[in-house]
């Protein structure tokens, strides 16, 4: 019994084995219209079945008088229908001539139209992935896929034409403009985003007259700090003057530690932006109380005007104020 079980099984397996793709498949044909690219006709059989088999069981759905454009499947399609046309096919250990394979990129360039419009009813994913139903209803959902695309292809060209007649303009060009529209607004945020640190810098606020040069200057100006005994008397730049009790320590600061940690976290900037300006911060450190500690700072504090991004966030911190602080009196 599972014998003979086994063998019915394999037996009707073997209609659908296609020799070519080496497992067992369905074969759909399909005739399109070479101008509107709109599907003609379908027929189906299983994969053991010959392209040109399936051409010769269904002549009588071809349109009359009709001039059909084929692959290298279709050998002897003249024998059955002369009005055609199909690439030549190269023999065994005969490769073609030069002018033979310009031949057949003129026909394939011309019948690649069917290609396109299989790729386009693969976009349902029973004709894209493993077909897992039931196979005599192949046909009937096929079709129905393809009028689908047929009733999408025919809406399309109808508002290609109202566009063309009532504005003169080609609906194609329409389409782009949308993509290229969608493409710009994934930009949008990020384009905000750096206006926002744009509009915080100095030079922004300079051009767009929210403040003058001189104000500019004067918000960059450092604190000068004067040590008197166990005291630091600040200067803040005003007459107003404020002591503050506070031991004189001669170690290092750590604003240098914090600046490197600061720099780190500042986003929109690259990784080897932020290496060169921590070895720069690394130099003030290794330079700090000695007397080329000023052309240090100057030259960083020059790099971090060039650098919009760090130098806003940077200002915006107070780092800078607490690092003008260790300049010497």
């Amino acid at each position: 019994m599972p014998q003979k079980f086994q063998s019915k099984g394999l037996k009707k397996q073997k209609k659908s084995y296609s020799g070519k793709k080496k497992i067992h498949t369905f074969k759909v044909q399909a005739i399109i219209h070479y101008q509107t690219q709109k599907i003609l006709s379908l027929c189906t059989s299983r994969g053991a079945v010959h392209d040109f088999e399936l051409f010769r069981r269904n002549l009588n759905q071809i349109p009359a008088g009709a001039f059909i454009l084929a692959d290298k499947g279709y050998q002897g399609i003249y024998t059955v229908y002369p009005n055609s046309l199909l690439p030549l096919k190269a023999k065994k250990r005969c490769k073609l001539d030069s002018e033979l394979k310009i031949y057949n990129q003129e026909i394939n360039k011309r019948r690649i139209g069917i290609e396109h419009v299989f790729g386009s009813l693969k976009t349902f994913k029973i004709l894209a992935e493993r077909y897992r139903n039931r196979g005599k209803r192949l046909a009937l959902r096929f079709n129905l896929i393809a009028g689908i695309y047929n009733l999408e292809l025919s809406e399309k060209r109808l508002m290609k034409e109202i566009y063309y007649e009532l504005h003169n303009i080609d609906i194609w060009s329409l389409e782009y403009m949308d993509s290229k529209y969608r493409d710009i607004f994934k930009y949008t945020n990020e384009i905000l985003d750096k206006f926002d640190i744009l509009k915080q810098s100095f030079t922004y606020k300079i051009e767009s007259n929210q403040m003058t040069v001189e104000e500019a200057f004067k918000s960059m100006t450092p604190h000068n700090i004067s040590i008197q005994g166990n005291q630091n008397q600040i200067q803040t730049g005003s007459n107003n003057q404020q002591i503050v009790n506070q031991s004189q320590n001669t170690q290092t600061p750590e604003i240098f530690d914090n600046l490197k940690a600061f720099i780190e976290k500042i986003e929109n900037v690259s990784v080897a932006e932020k290496n060169q300006f921590q070895i720069e911060i690394d130099d003030l450190k290794s330079n700090y109380s000695q007397p080329t500690f000023t052309s240090k700072y100057n030259t960083f504090m020059s790099n971090v005007s060039a650098h919009v991004t760090i130098g806003t966030a940077l200002w915006q911190s107070g780092l800078m104020r607490l690092l003008s602080a260790c300049l010497p009196t």
